[in-house]
């Protein structure tokens, strides 16, 4: 579940998921070298539908109102 995203590199976005680690330890930095962007997420699910409630959740009852459940495909 993402919370933000920064270019690649982008020392803001370091600082912050070190921020969201605080509160989150399963928080992590997901790279895109597509889009050229780190995902930061506070939450890693492998059930798409898990992911979708867990997103809501996480909308409805914490600071990110504009998280997003971001697929990875990790093999093609």
């Amino acid at each position: 579940i993402v919370v933000a995203s920064y270019s690649v590199g982008n020392r803001y976005g370091k600082l912050y998921l070190e921020e969201l680690k605080a509160e989150y330890p399963n928080a992590g930095l997901f790279t895109s070298q597509k889009r050229q962007l780190d995902y930061l997420y506070i939450e890693s699910l492998n059930d798409f539908d898990k992911a979708i409630a867990r997103m809501k959740e996480i909308r409805n009852n914490t600071q990110f109102k504009n998280s997003w459940v971001h697929i990875v495909r990790l093999s093609r």
